[in-house]
């Protein structure tokens, strides 16, 4: 189905240009939710020290919420479909906060597990793809612009939430901060969602469309969604993705007790993860000028290649200004997989069966994110320090890396088949 695009028609029935309102209200609603979930690198040494859980045990919860975001992902996106984002999106931020508020009444294992793992995952089920179905309701150009804009949020909520939690620790107690951090991440996502709504003409909903040009564009040459899920490429892509994810997330939940390890404050440590919160937002919009040059593919494999790189230095580093120059070149892997990942999906199959490829890649990829913190603890607790751990993490980056060049040129090679 086509739907007329004329400039009008992105504007609300009073005239008003509501779409940016929708950017504001997406962007506002990541960074509070994804902001305050990388809180859990902050308090982790101070759980350690209160109940005395092994790092792999500690880290498993903040694994199994992930994995259960992109389960929950999979039943949210049909329910946008069905009634919008607003709804979900109010919802999800309730659970989220009520998950945090209840973190501080936990005394055993199984409370850590049930309250962040299950109730603080299925808070942020909704949050990406809601934030994105939003985002393409509302715009026919510039949709992929609008969407790295809206995903360098997280970027953002990465720096200002962690040196927040960790004041509030310090003053108050990590139960407090539990409390607090829960009760203004609810607020403000729910004030945030209620701004989001379905984009309408007419008193009638719209569904995402797609302009006549891009339909024109991806309807020839990209395959059906059958023969879409036997692709090379599409798994190819999944497996990539999942070995980002696995060292992307190893390094947000640990990097901070690894910095404490080397014997920085706590507060340094924190301002780690803000200094990738902060440059972050930068890269996500330089990759996104960079798609629009080079192509998903290209931009994606030069991502993780810098990553690699971030990784390897890391391990060779043992300075605080070393592990800032980390967490800069770091940010570049960090943003590559969330703005990229909906481009490489389109490119490589078009529209057709777009939701449903998009969201076994992002299930593939919270796999991978539920694997890299445990799989970082379990080696400390092995070992004794997280050398081999971010040994182990580089090596499957590389992997990754190579893997990303069999597909950029298999991409290339149909691409030029298809020209012909």
């Amino acid at each position: 189905m086509t739907i007329n695009t004329a400039p009008s028609a992105d504007r609300s029935l009073s005239g008003f240009n509501y779409r940016y309102i929708i950017v504001t209200a997406s962007f506002f609603t990541l960074l509070f939710m994804w902001g305050s979930n990388y809180c859990f690198g902050i308090f982790f040494n101070p759980l350690l020290d209160e109940f005395g859980w092994t790092r792999a045990i500690t880290s498993g919860a903040f694994s199994l919420a992930i994995i259960m975001e992109g389960i929950g992902s999979m039943v949210t996106g049909r329910i946008f479909d069905r009634y919008g984002p607003r709804i979900v999106l109010i919802t999800c931020g309730i659970v989220f906060g009520a998950g945090f508020i209840l973190m501080s009444q936990i005394k055993e294992i199984w409370h850590l597990y049930l309250l962040y793992g299950i109730v603080v995952g299925l808070g942020l089920s909704g949050s990406f793809v809601g934030t994105m179905w939003a985002v393409a309701n509302w715009f026919t150009h510039r949709r992929g612009k609008m969407m790295a804009l809206v995903v360098s949020s997280v970027g953002v909520g990465t720096m200002v939430m962690p040196p927040i939690a960790n004041r509030l620790i310090l003053d108050t107690g990590w139960r407090n901060a539990f409390v607090l951090v829960g009760w203004g991440a609810m607020i403000l996502i729910v004030l945030s969602a209620l701004f989001i709504k379905t984009r309408t003409s007419n008193g009638e909903t719209l569904p995402v469309y797609e302009t006549d040009k891009e339909k024109t564009h991806q309807s020839s040459p990209n395959p059906p969604l059958r023969e879409a899920l036997r692709s090379v490429r599409l798994w190819l892509i999944c497996g990539i993705i999942m070995l980002w994810a696995v060292g992307k997330y190893a390094i947000l939940i640990h990097i901070t007790p690894y910095a404490i390890e080397m014997g920085l404050h706590a507060t340094q440590a924190a301002n780690i993860l803000a200094v990738i919160g902060g440059a972050t937002f930068a890269t996500t919009i330089a990759l996104g000028m960079s798609v629009d040059r080079f192509g998903s593919y290209r931009t994606f494999t030069v991502g993780l290649a810098v990553m690699a790189a971030s990784l390897a230095w890391l391990l060779s580093t043992d300075s605080l200004w070393g592990l800032y120059v980390f967490a800069f070149a770091f940010s570049f892997g960090y943003s590559c997989g969330p703005v990229l990942m909906p481009s490489l999906v389109a490119e490589a199959f078009g529209l057709e069966g777009f939701g449903t490829l998009l969201g076994i890649v992002n299930l593939c990829a919270c796999i991978g994110c539920g694997i890299g913190p445990a799989l970082t603890g379990y080696l400390f607790d092995q070992t004794g320090n997280y050398t081999s751990a971010f040994t182990a993490l580089t090596f499957l980056v590389v992997v990754s890396v190579l893997l990303s060049l069999v597909l950029l040129q298999l991409q290339d090679r149909l691409a030029s088949r298809d020209a012909t």
